[in-house]
């Protein structure tokens, strides 16, 4: 057997990482802070089996899978943070929208857009909710870390066609992002 050679990788890191968020009617992002410890993303993919008569029919193993869509869950602990923009945030919809019982959040406009930012990392959600839980503690004379899981979806108005009706390109985020002197877009 005959053992190959191996060149060993860098350490990836993507450095400080910043979160900008729209939480006004008028859609400018705000600085939210940064983070400690970075982001932590889970991507998850939605399949549907696909079941066929080459594979056993119905009490058979699939034969393929549809792909449905993604969700993504971006986990972020801040340490230095804004908290007029945290406060925003904690009331669950964009500022610019009214919060009701009953509301559809995604399609009255009540959903965020959410930018991170590092060094070696840049990643614009435009379909964010806050569904889980908005950890505040430990609240005292210690250091406070919030904690907020946001949930990414796919964002219709930036799926593209293929030109055949196919849609594509049906990410939760993109890389597109402009950052000026003191703002981002």
């Amino acid at each position: 057997m005959t053992i190959p050679t191996v060149t060993p990788y860098c350490f990836v890191t993507a450095g400080p990482l910043q979160i900008w968020t729209n939480t006004a009617a008028s859609n400018v992002f705000e600085y939210l802070g940064d983070t400690k410890g970075g982001a932590r993303i889970t991507e998850q993919t939605f399949n549907a089996e696909l079941k066929s008569d080459i594979s056993g029919g119905e009490p058979g193993p699939p034969a393929d899978w549809q792909l449905l869509g993604e969700l993504h869950q971006i986990e972020l602990e801040l340490a230095r943070y804004t908290e007029t923009v945290l406060a925003k945030l904690e009331a669950r919809v964009n500022t610019g929208s009214t919060r009701s019982k009953g509301m559809l959040i995604g399609c009255s406009g009540a959903q965020f857009k959410v930018v991170l930012i590092g060094s070696g990392f840049v990643r614009k959600y435009t379909n964010v909710f806050i569904i889980e839980p908005i950890d505040r503690s430990p609240i005292g004379t210690l250091t406070q870390y919030p904690r907020l899981v946001l949930t990414g979806l796919e964002d219709a108005s930036n799926v593209v066609s293929s030109g055949n009706g196919v849609p594509y390109a049906a990410s939760p985020y993109t890389t597109a992002v402009t950052v000026g002197s003191n703002s981002v877009a």
